[in-house]
């Protein structure tokens, strides 16, 4: 079948809602994905088992909660302590960027094997490689809520309160209930117990799924007779790391895209030997891409992994003709995998 961009983009507008984890939007999402999947002819199975539990820690809240309730004690051995509590707002300041810079720093529960998503294999499975064409169903998190703010603006007032209280000699137990106050609001941002919105927007990933969709409708049928194709639509968060479902072969590939059509070029990371193969693939395609050398983190990872995604660049706007290219690099990225593995 031959690839449909109009087609690509009327999906794309099925997606434009928020799609956060255990929301109604990602139901609704992975429902229409499961369906669009089996109306091509696949097998499609719900809540895929995607490798080890996500173990999340939390490191910073505990981090939080000992240095400051830590440092309002410290109080009690001197009145003046300018030296500590500078250092002590760095770190603040230090840790609120982080948070406002990777959204997600909080006692989340440890996603179970089962993830909410949709694995879908083709009803003949060959032996051999196996390739997985992957890509996430949540939308980005947002800051939007204006209670965080209030919440950020309270850390900000405290770290000037209690500056001013290390430099002025005020009495010990004034030290002591600043600082701990800003323990407590700073725990409380960190902690983080409000749900998310979902940043809804061109790099909310809308476009990736469309062309999911699109990639299992028009793969070539010719190759699953020699290779293993297995699509993989991952709800959850996002930051949560996603292996390939149980029972695979040994040699597998992941291969994810996310916002493809956001800009005119496509960027293209992974492991190295992976990434070298899809960006020869794409010289030979004359398809604009750049190359990342972003590390990929393989700490348990059981399957080299590539990463195509659009890049939006100043003053363009999206190109829809992007999808199609990534969709030709991800096919074709494939088949030259498959074939080196069978040959190897």
């Amino acid at each position: 079948m031959k690839y449909d961009p109009q087609r690509v983009a009327a999906l794309a507008s099925r997606f434009s809602a928020a799609r956060l984890p255990d929301t109604d939007g990602e139901a609704a999402a992975i429902e229409t994905i499961a369906q669009e999947l089996a109306s091509a002819g696949w097998t499609v199975s719900r809540n895929p088992r995607v490798g080890r539990p996500r173990v999340v820690r939390p490191v910073l809240g505990l981090w939080a909660v000992v240095i400051f309730l830590g440092a309002g004690f410290a109080a009690l051995a001197t009145k003046r302590q300018p030296i500590l509590s500078t250092c002590l707002v760095l770190l603040v300041v230090a840790l609120l960027v982080v948070m406002v810079r990777r959204r997600g720093i909080a006692f989340y529960r440890s996603p179970t094997r089962d993830v909410a998503g949709v694995a879908a294999f083709w009803p003949e499975k060959p032996q051999g490689p196996c390739v997985v064409i992957l890509t996430r169903v949540a939308t980005p998190a947002t800051l939007i809520d204006p209670r965080r703010w209030v919440l950020i603006g309270l850390v900000v007032l405290l770290l000037g309160v209690t500056q001013v209280i290390a430099r002025t000699g005020a009495e010990q137990w004034l030290t002591v209930v600043a600082w701990i106050a800003l323990a407590i609001a700073l725990t409380a941002l960190v902690i983080d117990p409000w749900p998310d919105r979902g940043a809804v927007g061109p790099e909310d990933n809308r476009t990736g799924l469309a062309l999911f969709i699109e990639l299992a409708r028009t793969w070539p049928k010719s190759s699953l007779k020699r290779m293993n194709v297995c699509f993989l639509a991952a709800g959850g968060m996002r930051s949560m790391t996603i292996e390939p479902p149980e029972g695979l072969g040994v040699h597998t590939l992941m291969i994810e895209v996310k916002n493809p059509d956001i800009g005119r070029q496509l960027e293209i990371g992974g492991t190295l030997l992976e990434r070298e193969l899809a960006c020869q693939a794409a010289r030979d395609l004359w398809v604009p891409h750049v190359e990342s050398f972003a590390s990929v983190d393989q700490r348990g990872r059981i399957a080299p992994k590539l990463v195509i995604f659009g890049v939006r660049e100043p003053l363009t706007t999206d190109d829809t003709a992007a999808s199609a290219r990534a969709a030709q690099i991800v096919i074709e990225v494939a088949l030259r995998w498959g074939k080196r593995q069978a040959t190897s």
